[in-house]
């Protein structure tokens, strides 16, 4: 992949890498912190059900759910499968560069080479339009990038972007996906914590490659001053480095957030969100990253409600108070 001296890597990631080899001690993190703040957050926002994992390069640190799942009252486990359309962005970009890394797509090539001559996607496309200008959403949409995306997926290997994730995200973690309600491959959130797990180990699990170190480190590369990456975007995180996603399916939200520095991954997906609580949850899994490296949640927003005031500064004291969390840096092995 090309270099680009005007863009900005977030290198730390090669860092926590090294950092946290396989002879590191397991992070620690206080559970009960978290939960209060997942608990406190989830009755203030009138959240039913969240599914929440935490995770490290080297282990899954907290995983569980709280709530229950609308309308059917079931228990909201890390289990619980959702829409793989609660990650998209990240799952579309992690193929892609597999793809990359295989030779069978050239990201500075034109979109439209991927995509079936005469197909309503191939024809609106101008040609100009690389795939990677897709990746960094430098022109179009969001949505409308994900969508065309996806269709140069299916073109590329001929199977659904279903089958895909099954195969190529599911099948590389060695963790097979649920089935949704409708008999496609789903993603819960303890699928998407080892997801995670392997893009903060530059695409690695134990024995099991996700993707090449190179590719990881292209997703998590950023224009100057710009707000996306191939993969992932900035995320505001007060004193900390943090990249994420954000997407809605089917009446779930999903949040992934990285800390990089610190080697933190946060997947927290709500069932029966409104688009209305789309930012307050996208907070909430900010807020539980910088909870699982010791740190207070961020300051609340001055346009929140005197009552949200009174909650979130109760959840606050509860999560930094009683207690020290065992930090996540460490040294390099010399």
């Amino acid at each position: 992949m090309s270099c680009r001296d005007h863009r900005i890597a977030i290198a730390v990631i090669l860092l926590v890498a090294l950092r946290f080899g396989p002879a590191a001690a397991a992070a620690q993190v206080n559970v009960a912190r978290i939960d209060s703040l997942v608990d406190s957050r989830r009755q203030a926002l009138g959240l039913p059900g969240l599914a929440l994992s935490v995770v490290h390069p080297i282990e899954v640190m907290h995983a569980r759910g709280y709530g229950a799942r609308q309308p059917s009252g079931e228990a909201l486990s890390a289990d619980t499968p959702f829409p793989l359309d609660v990650a998209r962005q990240p799952l579309i970009a992690t193929l892609l560069f597999q793809l990359v890394d295989e030779g069978a797509i050239d990201l500075e090539g034109p979109a439209t080479r991927y995509l079936r001559t005469g197909s309503s996607a191939e024809t609106t496309l101008p040609s100009d339009l690389s795939v990677h200008q897709l990746l960094r959403r430098t022109r179009g949409t969001p949505e409308g990038n994900d969508r065309t995306l996806a269709h140069i997926l299916e073109t590329v290997t001929g199977a659904s972007l279903a089958h895909l994730v099954a195969m190529r995200i599911c099948g590389r973690l060695a963790r097979p996906c649920p089935m949704g309600p409708d008999g496609t491959a789903a993603l819960s959130a303890r699928h998407l914590g080892q997801f995670l797990r392997a893009h903060l180990n530059l695409g690695r699990l134990g024995d099991s490659i996700l993707l090449s170190s190179a590719g990881v480190i292209e997703m998590t590369t950023f224009d100057s001053g710009a707000r996306h990456a191939a993969g992932w975007d900035w995320r505001g995180s007060g004193d900390r480095t943090a990249i994420g996603a954000s997407a809605t399916a089917a009446a779930a939200q999903g949040e992934l957030v990285l800390f990089t520095a610190e080697g933190v991954g946060v997947v927290l997906l709500a069932d029966a969100a409104g688009p209305e609580q789309a930012a307050a949850i996208q907070r909430l899994a900010v807020d539980i990253a910088r909870v699982s490296v010791g740190l207070a949640p961020l300051p609340l927003p001055s346009h929140m409600p005197r009552a949200a005031w009174w909650l979130v500064g109760a959840l606050a004291l509860s999560a930094v108070c009683g207690g020290t969390v065992i930090a996540l840096r460490r040294r390099i092995a010399g």
